[in-house]
């Protein structure tokens, strides 16, 4: 592969095999680690670029496989953790109504409940946070811009970004909280019916 400049490469871009297109791209991307989606349009983004008279898919998908087995691990955990997370709040939620349905009085059980539904949805985000924290050090701020006017030209930016809902982690907190009155009132209504 020349060394040519992007400009160079690009200005006959019509006539650019899709073999040459993933071969520029990758030379230009080598920095990159994990795994990541790539879509090619026009300049207008509404037509797929055509090459050598052959229509591309919208959306050409390069995968950049992680020399890293400590990435990939972090990678797999991120993509599941809020799966099995999920699972496990819905079994205790499962357990709530249940315990809900025979009884409506302040249960040990539904105070245990409520207190592992609100550390489970803060531990989802603080995972969330370290995760993409972590995984966001292995990436460097990529960007590739046309210098070109022509018409089929692309551009390419990836950023590493962190994940955090403030609103789930307040949700969590409040879970918290109302576990800690569901146990005053627990409280409370073991005093009363042993002075009664």
């Amino acid at each position: 592969m020349d060394n040519k400049p992007l400009k160079e490469q690009f200005n006959n871009f019509n006539n650019i095999k899709e073999n040459h297109v993933k071969e520029i791209i990758t030379n230009h991307t080598k920095k990159i680690r994990t795994g990541c989606s790539l879509e090619i349009t026009d300049s207008s983004g509404n037509q797929p670029l055509k090459f050598s008279n052959k229509i591309l898919p919208e959306k050409l998908n390069i995968l950049v496989t992680s020399e890293y087995t400590f990435l990939s691990i972090l990678l797999y955990i991120n993509q599941h953790y809020r799966i099995l997370i999920t699972i496990f709040i819905l079994y205790f939620l499962k357990g709530i109504f249940s315990i809900l349905k025979v009884n409506l009085t302040f249960d040990n059980n539904i105070i245990r409940f409520t207190k592992l539904i609100g550390l489970l949805i803060i531990l989802i985000e603080v995972l969330g946070l370290v995760l993409s924290f972590i995984i966001g050090r292995y990436y460097d701020l990529i960007s590739i811009n046309s210098e070109t006017n022509y018409n089929n030209a692309f551009n390419l930016s990836l950023n590493p970004t962190l994940e955090f809902n403030f609103s789930m982690f307040i949700v969590g907190l409040s879970l918290l909280v109302v576990s800690i009155l569901l146990n005053k009132g627990n409280e409370l209504q073991t005093e009363n019916e042993l002075t009664i």
